[in-house]
């Protein structure tokens, strides 16, 4: 059901109900208003709790995703780290009788082309 014709339903059920109400008991408008005014804090509490539940429902969610993050952020932080090892080692072993110097080149470009992915997936992730 739509929201607005649900509400205006609910207002025309309580506005039949309190005139019912009123004619029924013959008590006069003065004292009636007390009567609502303490239905009206009644609602006014109970809304004030489903809103407390609510935003802690809500506070613990954040928490929750906040807790994968700092998760997800120590690994990319870690991952990080090792690839900026692996392109700062500049002590490369290489056996020039078998393989040629641009192999080391290969592999450094390789380094950084990895390294490069992971910073684009971390930045998709963060949107």
């Amino acid at each position: 059901m739509i929201l607005s014709k649900q509400i205006e339903e609910t207002k025309q059920k309580l506005s039949d109900a309190t005139n019912r109400i009123l004619v029924e008991s013959g008590l006069p408008a003065y004292l009636t208003e007390g009567i609502i005014l303490g239905i009206l804090a009644d609602i006014r509490e109970r809304k004030a709790i489903e809103l407390t539940q609510d935003l802690a429902s809500a506070n613990n969610k954040l928490e929750k995703q906040n807790d994968e993050m700092q998760k997800i952020n120590a690994i990319d932080q870690a991952v990080d780290k090792a690839v900026n090892a692996k392109l700062e080692d500049k002590e490369v072993i290489v056996d020039t009788s078998t393989a040629a110097p641009t192999n080391t080149q290969s592999q450094e470009v390789d380094l950084q082309s990895a390294l490069s992915d992971i910073r684009n997936q971390r930045a998709q992730a963060t949107l």
